[in-house]
């Protein structure tokens, strides 16, 4: 409170401020998702409202989204604490009764307050845009009038069918579907904007002549430093007609209670809100469309019933497919297995083919070696009978010799006897 009080006394001095002392205006950009909130946030930045922290580019919006991405976080933590995330199936049920009461939103709600708080420091004129805010205002209104805030909303309209075509292409939601949520989010902002300082910017407005919608917003901020020329030359340079997803394949929605009521509002646009009777027919559908969506709490607790049913099919069917591929593991890895030994066995087969020839080799080559030893045999004992008659012979011929040893010296000996013997004298 005492930042809030210094933030006060500052701008008072310069005397900026046009509301009563203690209230400052704040901007929120309200309406259905790809019915223009980004361009718009976008539009109010040129005029110099302080509309998010960051651009944020993304392939579904390539000129940014100028959110305040930790306000879109916080929102995202809500709805999905009432089981209504914007990508969950129940998305599209109403909230529960008297939802911003529940004890478990407090400290998300604080959150937000105290990042609110950061942003009214930093900037006089400051808001913020979410499609998310538009099913959350009754909490946004707390904190609104707590902070002492005069909100000041801006109403992003688009036919429904335009809407639902680009829903389609960017995240494949059902065309009905996707008609049905835009018609929720136009009955939410209107509703929650009545009798609240309010704008209302149609999305063909912004492709057919930009400046209508941006001298509805210049008129609306009602400060800024920025000349008309200058605005119009900056946005043209936001407005892209090429960013325009919906293809144009439905000119009107297909459900003709979400056509009616479209054309409903789009008059009362028209009209400036002059036109009271259309007031009121709005207002008489608005009571009638809620009172109906009430009546879809059975259906959204069959619904759940069915979801937990398929859920724990699907559990099952998760386990049963665990179960299913672990067998089928355990089956490969003992086929594995099996390969394994039978590509063993088909080795060891080709081993002992080639033992069994090796084998049969060794068993021609014994044969050889065994014939060629018989022969070596043979020889050996044909040398042994050369040996044996060589040896005989030679025997006989040392036989010979000492024979005619003997007889020589025999011979010798007479010789010398007869030398010895005295020859008579004159015998010659």
């Amino acid at each position: 409170m005492r930042q809030d009080l210094l933030v006060q006394s500052e701008f008072a001095s310069n005397d900026l401020s046009p509301l009563a002392e203690g209230e400052r205006s704040i901007f929120v950009v309200v309406g259905m998702h790809r019915s223009g909130t980004s361009l718009c946030a976008n539009a109010l930045g040129l005029l110099g409202v302080d509309m998010a922290d960051e651009i944020g580019d993304n392939r579904s919006n390539p000129l940014g989204h100028f959110e305040r991405w930790e306000f879109m976080e916080l929102q995202d933590e809500i709805l999905s604490l009432f089981d209504r995330s914007y990508f969950s199936p129940t998305h599209d049920y109403p909230l529960p009764p008297a939802w911003w009461a529940d004890f478990r939103l407090r400290p998300i709600r604080e959150r937000l307050k105290e990042r609110l708080q950061q942003i009214m420091c930093r900037s006089y004129l400051f808001g913020f845009k979410d499609p998310r805010t538009t099913r959350l205002m009754p909490m946004w209104n707390q904190i609104f009038t707590e902070l002492r805030l005069m909100p000041k909303f801006i109403v992003c309209l688009r036919n429904p069918a335009h809407v639902a075509a680009s829903l389609f292409a960017r995240e494949n939601l059902e065309v009905e579907a996707g008609e049905l949520r835009a018609l929720d989010y136009m009955v939410d902002a209107l509703r929650h904007t009545r009798g609240r300082s309010r704008c209302f910017i149609r999305y063909d407005d912004w492709l057919k002549e930009p400046m209508v919608n941006g001298s509805k917003l210049l008129n609306f901020v009602n400060y800024s430093t920025v000349e008309r020329r200058e605005l119009e030359v900056a946005i043209q340079t936001v407005v892209r007609p090429e960013a325009n997803r919906s293809g144009r394949t439905e000119t009107q929605a297909r459900q003709p209670l979400i056509r009616n009521f479209y054309d409903l509002v789009d008059r009362f646009v028209e009209s400036d809100g002059a036109d009271q009777s259309v007031d009121s027919k709005i207002e008489s559908f608005i009571h009638s469309y809620i009172a109906f969506r009430q009546l879809l709490g059975p259906f959204e607790a069959q619904f759940k019933k069915v979801a937990n049913e398929q859920a724990g099919i699907e559990a099952e069917r998760t386990t049963a497919c665990q179960q299913l591929n672990e067998v089928q593991a355990a089956l490969a890895a003992e086929r594995a297995a099996a390969a394994g030994i039978q590509e063993a066995l088909l080795a060891a087969q080709t081993k002992g083919q080639q033992a069994e020839i090796a084998l049969g080799e060794n068993v021609k080559r014994v044969g050889e070696l065994t014939a060629a030893l018989t022969a070596v045999a043979g020889e050996r004992d044909q040398l042994r009978s050369v040996q044996e008659a060589t040896a005989q012979q030679l025997a006989q011929a040392q036989a010979t010799l000492a024979a005619e040893r003997a007889a020589t010296a025999r011979d010798k000996e007479a010789l010398l006897a007869t030398q010895a013997t005295p020859q008579p004298e004159g015998g010659a």
